[in-house]
């Protein structure tokens, strides 16, 4: 009987998945990620259904992605689904959450600040207040 043909999509996104648990400190096994996801939603979970889904013969459903990303918090799920282009981590979703909710005197001074960091310079203001 002929193997079914896995979904070039389905790849994609387990192997941002498994990129995802493997970058976790400590290392994640598939067995530890199925026992969180488990714990997570209230149902069992086995370590052949993370690895189904790493290896692209099954996709995920969106509350699971979501669920692995908290647990995994190093990726968002918009990027594992290849919503976006630029991988963006839990940490710089959240970065840029604070940078939206402060002032613009707060923006400012953020801005300078990253800016002195990464070139050692800080920007000359043209903002009045």
């Amino acid at each position: 009987m002929p193997r079914k043909k896995k979904d070039s999509y389905a790849i994609a996104v387990g192997e941002r998945l498994a990129a995802a648990r493997k970058a976790v400190v400590p290392a994640m096994t598939q067995g530890k990620a199925a026992e969180l996801l488990s714990k997570s939603l209230g149902k069992h979970i086995t370590a052949a259904t993370i690895s189904g889904y790493e290896s692209g013969h099954r996709l995920p459903h969106v509350f699971l992605v979501n669920a692995l990303c908290s647990i995994y918090g190093t990726l968002t799920p918009a990027y594992v689904f290849h919503f976006d282009n630029a991988a963006e981590t839990m940490q710089e979703s959240n970065l840029l959450k604070y940078f939206r909710s402060a002032d613009a005197r707060d923006k400012r001074n953020i801005t300078n600040l990253a800016l002195h960091a990464l070139n050692g310079l800080y920007p000359k203001s043209t903002d009045s207040e």
